[in-house]
């Protein structure tokens, strides 16, 4: 039963060591951004996959492989990236 029940637990809780670094882009206040009452939106699709909208607070998620991958290359991927007019 302890077998079962650690089992369990390290399972619940292995999502926890595939976590990555997320950083904001900015530190404080965006630079000449104004006050907004836009609130920030998550959908997501039929197909499975996360639409996030109306971003008031931009940040980079850093995916890291595994140490004996890395190779000292780094990738920046920057989908849907638009500006309003």
């Amino acid at each position: 039963m302890k077998k079962l029940l650690l089992t369990l637990a390290f399972g619940a809780c292995s999502h926890l060591l595939l976590a990555q670094q997320v950083m904001s882009v900015y530190s404080v206040t965006i630079p000449n951004s104004k006050p907004s009452d836009v609130k920030e939106t998550t959908v997501t699709e039929a197909n499975g996959g996360i639409r996030v909208s109306n971003v008031i607070q931009p940040t980079l998620t850093v995916y890291k492989p595994a140490k004996d991958k890395a190779n000292g290359t780094a990738v920046i991927i920057c989908p849907g990236v638009a500006t309003p007019d």
